[in-house]
This record gives C-alpha cells, sequence and structure tokens, in this order.
C-alpha cells in the first residue's frame, strides 16, 4: 500500500509509504472498496456484495468491537501463514505475536511500505479502544530507540513510538524496529487490522531502519529470502489464502513462475501491455507497482480511457469507470511476455446508476506511466516477492488445485496463463527470467470452522 511521505517528529528523515488513500466515488456516492474507506449506510445503489457469501466466526479474548472474517486454513508448509480476509477482500492480513507476553495482533503483510507498525494501549483514539492494543510495558523484551515518526494515511496522520522487540510469525521469532502507535487517524475504525507488516524493499523513499527482511536476511533464517502470496477470493470460499517465506506453494499455481526484475528501491517491474478481448491496449514505457496492500487498481487517466474503450458499454463518471455488471470481457495483464487474466467478478465493483463500478481506478499516483496494482489483479496470481535476486514472480493461481490445458477451473474458477511471445518455460526481455518453481507440493490440510450463512452488508461477525 502506497502512502504519503512520513512526517518528521524526532530527527528520523524518510519518506515512507503505505496504504493508498483512495476511495471509489460516483454519483451514488462513496462505494466501499477500497482501504481505508469511510462507511456510510448502504443504500440501493450501493451495494458491494451481490449474492449471501459464508464467513467463519473468529473469537479473540480481548476483541471488543465486531469484524467479519474469513479465516484462512492452516498451511502446511514450513515457514508459512494463513492469510485471513475481511470477507470482501478488501484486506488480508495474518495473526503476529508481538512482544515477550506474545499478544497476537491481526497485521496486513504490505510490500508498499518497509515500515512496521501496531495499535499501542497509550492510544485513546476510538479506533484504536476497538482494536487489539499492545502494552509495550507489559513485554520484557521492549527496548525504546527514544524517536518517533507519522505516516499519514488520507485523512489523518498515524504516530508511534519507536522501539525493538521480538515479532513471532511463520515459525519465525524476529526482532527489530517497529512502531507502537500512539495517534491514529479514523480511516482504520472499519478494518480489522491492527497495523502493518511492512514487506517492501529497504531503504525505499529514504526509509534507513533495517526493516522485517533485512533482519530476516541477516540472521540467515531462511534458506531463500523470498515471500509467496496466495490471496483467496471471499465469494470462492475456499479459504486457502497464505503467505509463504523462504518457499512456495507449488499447490497454488501451474507449476511455473515467471520473474521479472524489479527497479532500485520498489516492487515495481516493467508492463508489456493490457489486453482486452484478446485486443492490445497498445501500451509503451509502463511498469507496474506490485503491491499486497492497495485492494484496487490504479492507473493513469488516459490509459484507463484507452482500456475502458475496448470494454463494451463502459462510460467515465470522474476518475472511474461504470461497465456492464454482467461484463464477460477478458483482461490480460502482460508481464515478461506471459498473459495473466483479471476474472470479471474482481474488476466489476458494487452496482451503480448505470451499471457497476469498475475496481480499475483512472488515478494518476505515481505519474503518467506506472499503474498501481493491488488485490484485484493479485488474487488471480501466485505472486513471489524475491529479496535476493531483486525480482517479481507471477504463476496462475489455483483454486482447489485443479488445472485444465493453461486453464485453471474447479467449482471456483481463477486466472487463465496464456503465453505471450515466448513459451511458458522462457520469459522474454533483458529484465526478466523464468524458472519452474520449487519447493513441498503438499496439499493444505483442511480446516473445519464455525460458518453462518448470511448477506455481507447486513451483519458483522463477532470477534470478541
Amino acid at each position: 500500500m502506497r502512502f504519503s511521505p512520513c512526517l518528521l517528529l524526532a530527527g528520523l528523515s524518510t519518506g515512507v509509504h503505505a496504504f493508498y488513500p483512495w476511495e471509489l466515488k460516483v454519483e451514488t456516492g462513496l462505494l466501499r472498496r477500497f482501504m481505508p474507506w469511510t462507511l456510510l449506510p448502504s443504500t440501493e445503489d450501493d451495494i458491494s456484495a451481490k449474492k449471501p457469501l459464508t464467513f467463519d466466526i473468529k473469537k479473540a479474548s480481548v476483541r471488543r468491537d465486531t469484524y467479519s472474517i474469513v479465516e484462512a486454513n492452516t498451511p502446511t508448509l514450513p515457514n508459512s501463514a494463513p492469510l485471513d480476509q475481511d470477507g470482501m477482500d478488501y484486506s488480508y492480513f495474518a495473526v503476529v505475536q508481538v512482544g515477550s507476553q506474545k499478544e497476537e495482533m491481526w497485521l496486513a503483510l504490505d510490500t508498499g511500505s518497509p515500515s512496521s507498525w501496531v495499535f499501542g494501549t497509550s492510544c485513546t483514539d476510538s479506533v484504536c479502544t476497538s482494536h487489539h492494543t499492545w502494552n509495550k510495558s507489559e513485554s520484557s523484551s521492549y527496548y525504546s530507540n527514544s524517536s518517533s515518526y507519522s505516516i499519514g494515511y488520507g485523512s489523518g496522520d498515524v504516530k508511534m513510538d519507536l522501539g525493538q522487540d521480538i515479532w513471532s510469525v511463520a515459525d519465525m521469532d524476529v526482532t527489530f524496529t517497529f512502531g507502537s502507535a500512539f495517534s491514529v487517524n479514523e480511516s482504520f475504525t472499519n478494518y480489522p487490522i491492527d497495523g502493518i507488516l511492512g514487506l517492501g524493499r529497504s531503504h525505499a523513499d529514504g526509509w534507513t531502519i533495517p526493516s522485517f527482511m533485512d533482519v530476516v536476511a541477516s540472521k540467515a533464517l531462511l534458506g531463500s529470502n523470498v515471500v509467496g502470496f496466495s490471496l483467496s477470493r471471499a465469494a470462492d470460499d475456499p479459504k486457502d489464502g497464505e503467505v509463504n517465506f523462504g518457499t512456495i506453494d507449488t499447490t497454488k499455481f501451474d507449476g511455473n513462475i515467471s520473474y521479472t526484475a524489479t527497479n532500485q528501491d520498489t516492487w515495481t517491474i516493467p508492463l508489456d501491455d493490457v489486453y482486452v478481448n484478446d485486443q492490445a491496449v497498445n501500451l509503451t514505457g509502463k511498469s507496474a507497482t506490485i503491491d499486497t496492500g492497495t485492494t484496487y487498481i490504479l492507473i493513469p487517466p488516459a490509459d484507463a480511457a484507452s482500456l475502458f474503450a475496448l470494454i463494451p458499454g463502459s462510460s467515465p463518471s470522474g476518475e472511474n469507470y461504470i461497465i456492464p455488471c454482467n461484463s464477460t470481457a477478458t483482461l490480460e495483464f502482460e508481464f515478461s511476455g506471459i498473459k495473466y487474466s483479471i476474472q470479471p467478478e474482481d474488476y466489476i465493483g458494487a452496482s451503480s446508476t448505470g451499471g457497476c463500478v469498475s475496481t480499475i481506478v483512472g488515478h494518476d499516483s505515481f505519474g503518467n506511466n506506472t499503474w498501481l496494482v493491488g488485490d484485484v489483479f493479485l488474487k488471480n496470481v501466485y505472486t513471489v516477492f524475491d529479496f535476493d535476486n531483486v525480482q517479481v514472480g507471477f504463476g496462475g493461481r489455483l483454486v482447489n488445485s485443479t488445472s485444465v490445458n493453461g486453464t485453471f477451473s474447479s467449482s471456483n474458477t481463477t486466472a487463465a496463463v496464456t503465453e505471450g511471445s515466448t513459451s511458458a518455460a522462457t520469459a522474454s526481455g533483458s529484465a526478466s527470467t523464468t524458472a519452474v518453481a520449487t519447493g513441498s507440493a503438499s496439499h493444505l490440510s483442511l480446516g473445519v470452522g464455525s460458518s453462518l450463512l448470511m448477506t455481507v452488508l447486513s451483519v458483522l461477525f463477532l470477534r470478541a
């Protein structure tokens, strides 16, 4: 997730990025399809869920508020953790134990930021008291850095004290510097997350403090410093979201990972082109920042106009586009000669006047040539962030481990992967390589949880 520069509070000069503060707005008002969003009363034209979903009730003994949660199955691979989500594909998070007291915190794993933080007990803002908070004074392993910083999140800042302590996740105990927030703006009220674990590249935007993965690498905790993501789609109900550290889960993709080299500071890679119904948009000189912490896809307005001109029935609405709610147009993103499709259920958002608002937004985030590519795309692929070789890899996402002739299918269908100018085993371009993924082929164990059928917008589930 990408964000505004960090505010200097105590001699810390840096420009950190995290959640990108974006909200979908059309004539009917605010559509709840991004984080952080402002929760408004539902209207007939503001329908974020089109059918009932099944959620598992997740309980936490000290939680005082309610959130709808889809709880993922426990992975069988080592150094892996389940990725739960909020039931509407807005936010994904893992359980991290913080401090010597091993307080369980729900943290978004964010490749858009190298910094990490949690809600602290010293925060008396309403958003903090409705979430898990961490008491640094109760941890015997906490060490204060005697400094603080602030990150801007759209409507306000999150202010934090810096210190070092142990974070335990995916069978790893990592001692590093993070923030304990003492002031948090209301943007986070409607999200279950209790903070952020930053998996952005080191020293991005001037951040010089060793990040979580810097410490993991320096301590040689993993055989290779790679992080693999498979994001679940709530409507499919697979409960198969997970994050893999040091290995990749070969049951989550088609068997090949195509890698593309990033730029120096961020997880930004060249974007070859985009296709609509097999017709090229004819983009040149474009790049894509791959960000697990961004819900949508934000693209320069001129590129958006070219893309939506190829989607039948599309019309602009400010920076948004209204498309037919029953659109079957095939969208494909091409990286290193390989095309990856995006399912219509991912690029078609909430209903609005005249159709549905698309989750691909015409907004200039980082200039005319950079796309911000978030979970709308990432749900369709297995993504590998390779810290050792400074590259990002994709494999076509599998659901229920079923693949037929390159088009992945099951009771829940996901992305298709097609070949560009190269074979699936060899990607073109001087900045790219392709490799057959290695790792355990073990399947996930099937967890059984309590569930209840209900519509997303009318009922929230008790976490406390």
